[in-house]
């Protein structure tokens, strides 16, 4: 094993005292400490409540792309008008009352005409979305600017980690604590919009969150209720 993070830079500031430390190493086997681009601490991006910097390692890999569900912005659709007038001129001419399909094939053939329209007509007006796997819907604009403010005090700080006496500390200490409470706050309100805005399909979910088990606290033992 090899040591990836060169020696004499700390990655833990403790919030009582403001002492610099360093608990944590990075270790990897040799072949693997070959593919390394870089290894540091980055101050800056340290969490809300914790005292532990982030350690960011770069290997030189590459995992394979992985595929994506491409689904349309149906809800970004300002003018529905383009889309019927789109579907309008894709519809086959469809069987009044008074006609009959005929067969089974004969209504097949129809229902794929329909699915191509309906295709053809999303095709020309509905424009593709590609959200991120992992994107966090309660996250918003003022997150954003917060996350830069507060990383940018982060940086001043441990710029200025030898001179306890400088400002930029406590600066930096009340913008963590209003990026906490801004981002607990985003969540609680993303819940409730959530639960508001129920519907028919996302009852169900809402459903199997309720019943789902409380998380197992360590060190303890779980016990299914008697049936």
């Amino acid at each position: 094993m090899e040591q990836l993070l060169p020696k004499g830079i700390p990655t833990l500031r403790a919030l009582a005292t403001g002492t610099y430390t360093r608990p944590d190493n990075i270790f990897a086997s040799r072949s693997l400490a070959q593919s390394l681009l870089s290894c540091n601490v980055y101050p800056h991006l340290q969490p809300p409540k914790t005292d532990h910097f982030p350690v960011v390692t770069h290997l030189d890999v590459t995992p394979p792309p992985a595929r994506t569900r491409r689904r349309r912005k149906w809800s970004e659709v300002a003018v529905w008008d383009d889309y019927t007038e789109a579907l309008e001129e894709r519809l086959p001419r469809c069987p009044n009352e008074e006609e009959e399909i005929g067969s089974v094939g004969n209504l097949r053939k129809e229902l794929t005409e329909v699915m191509k329209a309906l295709q053809g007509a999303a095709e020309k007006t509905v424009k593709y979305s590609r959200p991120p796997p992992l994107m966090r819907r309660w996250w918003n604009k003022d997150l954003k600017t917060q996350r830069n403010i507060t990383a940018h005090l982060g940086r001043r700080s441990y710029r200025y980690r030898d001179y306890r006496w400088h400002p930029v500390h406590a600066e930096y200490r009340t913008a963590r604590n209003t990026y906490a409470n801004m981002i607990a706050q985003a969540k609680a309100d993303h819940w409730d919009k959530w639960l508001r805005n129920a519907n028919t399909r996302t009852i169900w979910d809402y459903g199997r969150f309720a019943k789902a088990r409380p998380p197992v606290p360590s060190g303890s033992l779980y016990l299914p209720p008697d049936n």
